[in-house]
């Protein structure tokens, strides 16, 4: 057996406990890789909502600002209530025509009850180390006492060296998630799923909508682990798949997860994105025959209490407004 696979086996054979135990080695000095393609983006993981292919049916808003942490959107749990893990699971030396570097496979997983695919990452040291260096640039004080495991010219690809730098970078993810202000940061979201959100967003808004669900589908499971099923980022994200689904007539899937989304945002929170959404349900829901009742009783409680649903919106044209990449 190569050591790669042995090192994959063993990376994910090892227990949560004896990653507590281990140190940070502030003066360890670790193997560097190329620094091409920084932040290309592997992400796997996608939330239980398979419907079959042959079910399909042809028939100005609030922003959260992602830099300013106190404030919680939605329904998101409170910092330290939610235990989220990053474990290096395997690390594979690519090599191409000009160089080679050793991608590591990292599974996030999170105590949120979220838990129904595996989600991973595929990054390098190049990725590593741009992430710390935007940090410590942009949140000096508190990236002073991060550690981060140095470069190396010789000895790259030893077995001694993956497996130290793999549980380094476990060590400094979670230091980086235990920070509120880098938690939620432009930065760490950047390193996670962030870039390939903003390309959704393109092809969504040039109606590449194929395109885009393949990346939205893609950052959906990351986001939803790294920040809760309630995070105002995940359910934007779900309102651009139901916007894309409902675009090319897959009904079924734009109803599914039109009630994912509708599950996520709770009253008394209202904005235009939610009431939108439910007037899409509504639709949606009786094109495929099934019942809106509940639905449209919750519109008219909402016009109850005086707010004007009338002149919102529609979901697509709020998502290209998208203000949360």
């Amino acid at each position: 057996m190569s050591f790669l696979k042995k090192f994959g086996q063993r990376s994910r054979e090892r227990a949560f406990t004896d990653r507590a135990n281990r140190e940070q080695d502030p003066d360890s000095v670790l193997a560097d890789d190329d620094d091409r393609d920084p932040f290309s983006v592997n992400i796997t993981g996608t939330l239980d909502l398979t419907i079959p292919d042959d079910e399909s049916n042809n028939a100005t808003t609030p922003t959260y600002d992602a830099q300013s942490p106190h404030l919680l959107p939605l329904n998101v749990d409170p910092p330290g209530t939610v235990h989220v893990a990053f474990e290096v699971t395997s690390a594979e030396v690519i090599k191409d025509q000009r160089s080679s570097y050793v991608l590591y496979t990292i599974l996030v997983s999170s105590s949120s009850g979220v838990e129904r695919l595996p989600t991973t990452v595929d990054r390098r040291y190049s990725d590593f180390e741009k992430l710390n260096s935007v940090l410590k640039k942009k949140h000096p004080h508190i990236m002073e006492d991060v550690s981060f495991p140095r470069k190396l010219l010789v000895g790259n690809f030893s077995s001694e060296t993956i497996a130290h730098r793999s549980r380094s970078f476990e060590q400094y993810l979670s230091h980086v998630f235990s920070v509120y202000e880098l938690r939620y940061s432009n930065e760490l979201a950047a390193f996670f799923y962030l870039n390939d959100a903003k390309e959704g967003y393109s092809l969504l808004c040039s109606e590449q909508y194929l395109e885009a669900i393949s990346l939205f589908e893609k950052c959906l499971p990351v986001c939803e682990k790294l920040y809760g099923g309630g995070h105002l980022r995940v359910v934007s994200l779900l309102h651009a798949l139901v916007v894309c689904y409902h675009a090319i007539e897959k009904l079924n899937k734009a109803q599914k997860y039109a009630e994912v989304a509708l599950k996520s945002t709770n009253d008394p929170v209202v904005d235009e994105p939610s009431i939108a959404l439910i007037k899409l349900s509504i639709r949606l829901c009786w094109s495929l025959g099934k019942d809106k009742q509940d639905l449209e009783k919750r519109l008219q409680e909402l016009k109850a209490r005086k707010i004007n649903v009338d002149n919102v919106p529609d979901l697509k044209d709020i998502v290209k407004l998208n203000t949360l990449v």
